[in-house]
């Protein structure tokens, strides 16, 4: 039996380097296939480096060096290395099937692959709860998470700046509404306050836009993420600077619109705020643009018809960026981040979720709460 565990630990870890190298390698594998193509080469590179050859030789020694290098490493009281070190690494594999993608990007293709030891998310048990003990309605909920492709990209859109290229953090933005109930279901356009995926009740909700749009979600599910950190408005707004003023012509009216005009005419004054009514203001503001879509140009910051996540916050405290000191400002994504600073493409207005934790740190936003990790990186 021994021998066994032996063949599957070697055999099948095997197979999983190459199937990871593959995963890998695909795509310089493909340009690297049609370059020798299109300068008739493929015969010459096939040849020259003799790839069969070199496939059997790594397998052979991959073979004998996985069960190997088990070996050298076992415990004194392992009885069979072979088995534990199959049966600990068989018991780190899990399958990823696309089986609850938007319905934009499910395709009904197969689409699923294999990953040895998949990270769990970063925060643990203790953290959620510290979070949840500190949260206010009104909140200002920034996440991010390592791996995913549409992440890195937003990591890499910075402030355009004589600096260049100025690393981000975080990737999304959201607003924590406390509890929802059958009065806020009536703020809720008609269309979407009965669609589950869109708005439902509960005592902690999240409001937010994802590539479905506006939509609310359990804090819990929120809390599914790698790094967060819990900003909140103060309670002793002042002036602070006069931004950009949006153009309301451009845009449709909201019910939202008379008390937050009122809250940000209070600022220019110098008058007292009032705190509350600043985030009843912002929940109504989220609610009765649930259902919208996702701005994918991450652009509008002046008509509010679709919103990224950073924008939505941004169209919520708008009665208050004079307070803040908030408003859209060039952004442009740096595809080779630090080893180009200066090399930039997608020049826009926007605003993205680093521009709130950079509020933050500039003292204009309260900083609630931060996980460890993020307080040594940033």
């Amino acid at each position: 039996m021994k021998f066994v565990w032996f063949l599957l630990l070697s055999v099948l870890r095997t197979l999983y380097v190459f199937y990871s190298a593959w995963c890998l390698l695909f795509i310089p594998a493909v340009i690297a296939f049609f370059y020798a193509e299109h300068h008739n080469r493929l015969p010459q590179f096939w040849q020259a480096y003799q790839l069969n050859q070199i496939g059997l030789f790594v397998t052979a020694i991959l073979l004998i060096a996985i069960p190997l290098i088990v070996f050298a490493r076992r415990s004194k009281d392992d009885p069979d290395p072979f088995q534990s070190g199959f049966m600990s690494w068989f018991g780190t594999l899990r399958w990823y099937w696309n089986t609850s993608a938007s319905p934009k990007v499910q395709l009904g293709l197969p689409s699923g692959y294999l990953v040895e030891n998949p990270m769990g998310c970063r925060l643990n048990g203790d953290e959620i709860r510290k979070i949840l003990d500190s949260l206010q309605p009104g909140d200002i909920l920034l996440r991010a998470y390592d791996g995913y492709m549409d992440g890195e990209f937003i990591k890499h859109s910075s402030l355009v700046s004589p600096k260049g290229y100025q690393a981000g953090w975080f990737t999304h933005a959201a607003m924590f509404a406390g509890a929802l109930t059958d009065e806020d279901k009536a703020q809720v356009p008609a269309n979407f306050r009965d669609d589950p995926n869109y708005f439902k009740e509960g005592s902690q909700m999240v409001l937010h836009s994802m590539a479905k749009g506006v939509h609310c979600e359990d804090i819990l599910t929120w809390c599914r993420c790698d790094y967060l950190a819990i900003l909140r408005v103060k309670s002793d707004l002042k002036f602070v600077r006069k931004v950009q003023t949006r153009d309301k012509k451009l845009r449709r009216s909201y019910r939202s619109d008379a008390p937050s005009e009122k809250i940000e005419q209070q600022v220019t004054k110098g008058e007292t705020i009032d705190r509350a009514e600043v985030i009843r203001t912002a929940k109504l503001s989220a609610l009765e643009k649930i259902g919208e879509p996702y701005d994918f140009e991450c652009i509008e910051t002046n008509k509010f018809t679709s919103f990224s996540c950073a924008e939505l916050v941004y169209f919520c405290f708008r009665s208050v960026h004079d307070a803040l000191g908030l408003q859209a400002e060039a952004h442009a994504l740096f595809p080779f981040g630090k080893l180009l600073p200066h090399v930039s493409i997608m020049q826009r207005k926007t605003i993205t979720p680093d521009d709130y934790y950079n509020l933050a740190k500039a003292g204009h936003l309260e900083l609630v709460f931060v996980d460890e990790v993020t307080k040594l990186k940033t």
